[in-house]
This record gives structure tokens, C-alpha cells and sequence, in this order.
């Protein structure tokens, strides 16, 4: 199933859903809760985060909300170590240069928290959006390949 092929409303329909695909691909380990697709960082961001890489049983995923409006479901597509690596490479660029306000992480209590700590000084910002240096991820390449599978917002807590 392409995103393209996703009807007005995905509840309507029977998609791949994330953690039955999981499972079938690798497995899945009962001791493994959906509650643990754990956010590592949003990329797009309006009234909320409209996509980003998460984790869940040791891999990582390109995740982005269907519906703007929303943002209850999403689709999700496995990236390879390739785009993980660069993904995870540009991501350090940005903290370094303007933040690390799209991180995510658990707290004490094991609730989903964001990392809004550190903003750095926009003098320091060209450095990400300026340089064409940056390793990036084609995400509309990624698009094009087969949905893994399709989720609740794993951004929950925002």
C-alpha cells in the first residue's frame, strides 16, 4: 500500500496495520507493547509534529501523520541502515547548530517527554540551513516505497 492509496478515512479500510507487519516480519516478541514506539525526533512540526523517526523493538522508522488536522494516524515506512545512518547524521548537525528541541526521550516515570532544553542562537543556524553539506534523506523517496504499516499517533503525549 503506496500513501497515495490511503482512503478518506484509514479506520474504514483494512491496512497493514504497524504492529501485526512487525510481527509477521521479525517475529514479533509479545514482551514488545505497542506503547514502546518510542519517538526519537520530529522533523515537520505545526500545532504538533506531522512527521519523524521512531524506534520500536531495535528498528527505525520514517514516520508521518495522514491527516494534518488530526494527526491520530500515521503511516510508517522502515529505513534502511543507509538512511538511518544519514538520517541520524543530519539530526546531530541540526542539535548542534540549532537545537535539540525535536528530541525525544523518557523520563524517570517511563513518560514520553521532549527535550525543549537547548535552542541555540540563530547566528549559529546557518550552519544547518545554509549548508548544502548536510547529509538528508530523499523522505519523498522513502514515500514511494511500500507502507510498512499504519499507527496511532506515536507522538501521543503532544
Amino acid at each position: 500500500m503506496k500513501l497515495s492509496d490511503i482512503p478518506k478515512h484509514v479506520t474504514e479500510m483494512d491496512p497493514p496495520w504497524f504492529s501485526q507487519e512487525f510481527g509477521k516480519k521479525y517475529g514479533y516478541d509479545s514482551h514488545l507493547k505497542y506503547e514502546e514506539v518510542t519517538p526519537v525526533f520530529h522533523l515537520d512540526y505545526y500545532d504538533g509534529p506531522l512527521s519523524g523517526i521512531v524506534i520500536f523493538g531495535g528498528h527505525h522508522f520514517y514516520v508521518e501523520s495522514i491527516y494534518f488536522e488530526d494527526k491520530c494516524w500515521w503511516a510508517s515506512w522502515e529505513l534502511t541502515p543507509q538512511e538511518l545512518q544519514t538520517a541520524l547524521e543530519n539530526n546531530r548537525i541540526f542539535e548542534e547548530n540549532v537545537g535539540s528541541h525535536t528530541r525525544y526521550f523518557r523520563d524517570e516515570e517511563g513518560d514520553l517527554q521532549r527535550d525543549l532544553s537547548l535552542v541555540k542562537p540563530q547566528e549559529t543556524w546557518g550552519n544547518y540551513y545554509k549548508n548544502d553539506q548536510v547529509p538528508k534523506v530523499d523522505y519523498n523517496a522513502v514515500k514511494e516505497r511500500e507502507i510498512f504499516g499504519i499507527l496511532h499517533n506515536p507522538f501521543r503525549s503532544w
